[in-house]
């Protein structure tokens, strides 16, 4: 298996000759190019990424409550270490975690694995 590019999906390597594939869909690879020629037209590194300031704005936000919850766990196990207090650490960061996880979802298709 291998991850495409573009959307980060695995798909399956197909045997053969030639060279190996990089997307999966033939779209994928016409989309990464388009994004290619743009970020080359605005002077940007070769793997550089345009992205929105809304985008900027929402991984800041996740990324403050998730180093605040951090924080809040780190302070409450030093208080309480108990099996019960863990269980509880755990779930609060599960729940910061999972919106960062949907990082990706929030980005569309653009290449977030190189």
């Amino acid at each position: 298996m291998k991850r495409c590019r573009w959307c980060g999906e695995t798909f399956a390597i197909r045997p053969g000759s030639g060279r190996p594939r990089k997307y999966c869909k033939r779209s994928h690879r016409q989309r990464h190019y388009e994004s290619k020629r743009l970020t080359d037209g605005c002077g940007l590194e070769p793997d550089g990424l345009l992205i929105g300031t809304f985008e900027i704005d929402d991984l800041r936000d996740r990324f403050f409550a998730f180093e605040a919850a951090c924080e809040d766990i780190e302070t409450d196990l030093e208080a309480d270490g108990s099996l019960a207090a863990h269980k509880t650490a755990v779930a609060k960061l599960l729940a910061v975690a999972r919106p960062i996880l949907e990082i990706r979802s929030a980005f569309g298709d653009r290449d977030l694995y190189g």
